[in-house]
């Protein structure tokens, strides 16, 4: 019977990948003190994949001291170990814990494998045995984005992305978004998209979209430049009602909503696709594992979210009228990193792409653009969405990194 061991961690995809790779008939899982609580909800998600074979909680294994867990090998784990064939995956713990298990397995005459999952280079590491020097392998695609959110204890709901509808929609409107992405540095665009904000804000009444729309509303100033090509290609696209002057009427929410900001979310799946990656989703919303779907609804939806080679990618989309302001950019800051936390923990890098600026008067990045840098956030700005998104999408897709 095929064995494999593995130490509980904060980070359960490190431990599944090996599983879902390796297919065990059985599993021991040490459980340390430190992530006793963490023992059951691993055990649900193996289950909850379908992965029902033979599962070990070993409890009790000390957080430090290296001679404590060395007895706590010989006393609790030897005793188990199997005569057939056995993997130990020393990724999960510390890494006493990870020396501890490695030095005294050797020590005792266990010969088998000893793996190391490398997630950020996509390798699998096996380090030496008496019988085999350390080598390792491409770390082969296990994980799909329902897999990676079960294995961090969430459960898929449902993306935009998913509606056929959305797709065609999407397709509709490309010529316009890329025509924004290109424009969108320029003064006059900038201006009727920030007056385009507030209209939309009292036509819906904060967003509302149940209530009715005033049949007409009032630009604060003319049109011009390329403000004018903007509304004119809104308008034939049935967005608004436009025929120059300062007087507009928006045809529906979603195309008010498009012009206000989901232009930027869609263009940057357009350009996904164009790199072609595993999975693409836009507005994915997912949930606690055994909660009700409504309830995490608001705190757990992604802008973007791509998965590929057994990583993933949250990507936060935002507008100029929401993030040219330091706080509130900041606030956006601290939620994409807590949303990508709880939807693939170390396994998903995080890209904050912003339609405006971030920066001051005088070329600096605002204060919150720096507090990105240390939270491990990618930040693209206007200037950048056309030629760098790409260009940072492809070596994510390659290297796992931003």
């Amino acid at each position: 019977m095929h064995t494999q061991i593995c130490v509980i961690t904060g980070q359960p995809l490190a431990n599944l990948i090996p599983i879902l790779h390796l297919k065990p008939q059985k599993i021991i899982i040490v459980v340390t003190k430190g992530f006793k609580h963490k023992s059951k909800e691993f055990r649900t998600i193996l289950i909850d994949l379908g992965i029902t074979q033979s599962i070990t909680m070993l409890d009790g294994c000390p957080d430090t001291g290296l001679q404590q867990i060395g007895e706590y090998i010989d006393h609790k784990l030897l005793p188990l170990l199997p005569p057939e064939s056995c993997d130990v995956n020393i990724t999960g713990g510390t890494k006493m814990h990870s020396f501890s298990i490695y030095e005294k397995l050797r020590q005792r005459g266990f010969d088998d494998k000893f793996i190391y999952v490398d997630t950020q280079n996509r390798l699998l590491e096996f380090y030496p045995t008496d019988n085999s020097p350390s080598f390792n392998q491409p770390l082969p695609t296990v994980l799909d984005a329902e897999m990676t959110l079960k294995g961090m204890g969430k459960t898929f709901i449902r993306a935009e992305s998913d509606s056929e509808d959305w797709v065609n929609r999407v397709r509709k409107h490309e010529p316009l978004t890329r025509w924004l992405a290109q424009n969108i540095n320029d003064k006059n665009v900038q201006n009727l998209i920030g007056d385009i904000n507030g209209l939309v804000n009292i036509a819906y009444k904060g967003g509302k979209k149940d209530i009715l729309m005033p049949k007409s509303l009032q630009l604060h100033q003319v049109p011009k430049g390329q403000a004018v090509l903007l509304l004119e290609q809104a308008h034939d696209l049935k967005f608004t009602e436009w025929q120059g002057g300062k007087n507009i009427a928006f045809s529906h929410y979603d195309q008010s909503r498009y012009l206000t900001g989901s232009w930027i979310e869609q263009y940057v799946w357009l350009i996904a696709q164009d790199i072609g990656f595993e999975e693409i989703y836009s507005s994915l919303e997912f949930g606690n594992m055994g909660q009700p779907t409504e309830k995490n609804r608001a705190k757990n939806e992604i802008d973007l979210f791509i998965q590929h080679a057994n990583a993933a990618l949250a990507i936060e989309c935002k507008s100029a009228t929401a993030t040219n302001n330091a706080d509130t950019s900041q606030n956006m800051f601290h939620k994409l990193t807590g949303v990508a936390n709880r939807a693939g923990g170390l396994l998903c890098s995080k890209l904050f792409v912003s339609a405006f600026s971030l920066k001051q008067r005088d070329g600096r990045d605002i204060a919150s653009v720096y507090h990105a840098k240390e939270q491990n956030i990618k930040v693209v700005q206007s200037a950048e969405l056309i030629d760098e998104l790409p260009d940072i999408l492809r070596k994510w897709k390659e290297t796992g990194r931003l």
